[in-house]
């Protein structure tokens, strides 16, 4: 089964709250481009406290 792996964007920056590391937009666009995710319209518009998921 693939990972779940909760996103939660704030100030700008994307916390990966299991693997306890922070990325850049770009390199979340390489995820976003490679992994299933949740809510389809959430990368399309970054917002403070937005939240979705992301499958490893």
């Amino acid at each position: 089964m693939p990972k779940i792996t909760f996103v939660f964007i704030y100030q700008k920056r994307f916390f990966i709250s299991e693997a306890g590391i922070i990325i850049s937009i770009q390199h979340l666009f390489l995820f976003i481009q490679n992994e299933s995710y949740g809510t389809s319209e959430s990368y399309g518009v970054f917002q403070y406290n937005t939240c979705f998921y992301l499958s490893e």
